[in-house]
């Protein structure tokens, strides 16, 4: 399944967790409310966040996910392959105003690469698409089974360079049989 597909899945028949985030900056007065769901489908476990965000920052946000542009890992930054040398004539031809990456990206190899993820914003929210498989065969991934028990946290970044809005308590992600 492409990632452009995880859209489509059946959302709607997994059961949403709520939860509450605080002691941020930005998105809704650094406490947005943030919506999982997970769904596994026998090789992979996928999950969507939703969360209200007014202004959809891309200069900011998501740093950690792949949004619709293709071409890029996060906005403002762009893929490694079509980064250039830094001249001073390059940086001449550079029209004023311009908003140049900060970082170069490539894609995550090995156990960076595990976790494959896609975002949209619309209709003042977010949602982000994550998937893993169950078993990534690594020794340092914890490996997901049906009735296995798996801690996570959450947190969301804004306009913040420290402030996250974060979930103090630790969840659990729980696959049924």
């Amino acid at each position: 399944m492409e990632a452009s597909e995880l859209s489509t899945l059946p959302w709607a028949r997994a059961e949403p967790l709520e939860i509450q985030l605080a002691n941020g900056s930005g998105m809704d007065g650094g406490r947005p409310l943030v919506r999982l769901r997970a769904l596994p489908d026998g090789e992979e476990v996928l999950v969507e966040a939703t969360w209200a965000d007014d202004d959809e920052d891309y200069d900011y946000w998501p740093p950690l996910f792949l949004p619709d542009r293709p071409e890029s890992v996060f906005h403002g930054s762009f893929p490694k392959s079509r980064a250039m040398e830094y001249t001073e004539a390059a940086g001449a031809a550079i029209p004023l105003s311009t908003i140049v990456p900060g970082v170069v990206t490539e894609p995550f190899l090995g156990d960076r690469g595990d976790v494959r993820c896609q975002s949209r914003y619309g209709d003042g929210r977010w949602t982000v698409w994550m998937r893993r498989r169950l078993d990534t065969g690594s020794e340092f991934d914890a490996q997901i089974a049906p009735g296995g028990r798996y801690a996570f946290g959450c947190a969301a970044f804004d306009h913040a360079g420290k402030r996250h809005a974060y979930a103090p308590p630790t969840f659990h992600l729980v696959l049924e049989d």
